[in-house]
């Protein structure tokens, strides 16, 4: 793995980047917390009776899919020193069907994982959580982005599962905040993700050229 990837380094680099983008950051939050607010009234609303449960779910997965593809799509932008607007939130949704595929496979892997004494599903979690990345940046299908993702974290699973950590905490520490700090801390740990995302997705590609 780099040396130069941390935690710290990653949290500092979304900080800095959110606030040179933070108008269309807290933009783009808000909007995702009025379509899951949205979305959970609908689902609640006909969530009775087995067809009413499967329809709730199968909203929640397109929902999902849908706000997953636009901001690992921001992220990216950002990442790339360009200047993300409004629009770029759907550039991307061309890998709509992929990135269902890959969330249902991944899904599925993990809630075997938490079946099997818990701890595999955490394991399984972290090793192949950048299918969607995979997925939206270079085009993946999604077995390819599952595999990708697995070389990526090889050796790599306790960094990230503190990763995770220090990301929960942050954000409850933004919830704690009226709520009004979440909309700091989603976008700092969406870009801190996206740091993290590309500096081991360029060791990957290192490893493979040796």
């Amino acid at each position: 793995m780099e040396k130069d990837i941390t935690i710290s380094k990653a949290l500092f680099w979304g900080w800095e980047s959110f606030k040179k983008h933070w108008q269309i950051l807290v933009g783009m939050t808000l909007f995702v917390f009025a379509i899951s607010a949205i979305v959970g009234f609908i689902a609640g609303d006909g969530a009775s009776g087995v067809e009413g449960g499967a329809g709730s779910f199968l909203l929640n997965i397109f929902v999902h899919t849908f706000i997953g593809i636009g901001l690992i799509t921001i992220g990216l932008e950002v990442y790339a020193e360009k200047t993300p607007v409004f629009k770029d939130f759907f550039v991307k949704m061309e890998h709509f069907l992929n990135y269902l595929i890959g969330m249902l496979l991944y899904s599925i892997i993990v809630i075997i994982g938490f079946f099997l004494v818990f701890f595999p599903g955490v394991i399984w979690a972290l090793k192949y959580q950048f299918f969607g990345y995979l997925i939206v940046e270079k085009g993946m299908s999604p077995m390819d982005a599952l595999r990708q993702s697995g070389k990526m974290t090889y050796g790599k699973k306790w960094f990230l599962l503190l990763f995770w950590i220090v990301l929960f905490f942050f954000n409850i520490l933004g919830a704690i905040v009226i709520g009004i700090g979440l909309f700091v801390t989603i976008p700092v740990s969406l870009l801190a993700t996206v740091y993290i995302y590309k500096k081991l997705s360029k060791d990957a590609t290192t490893n493979q050229e040796l």
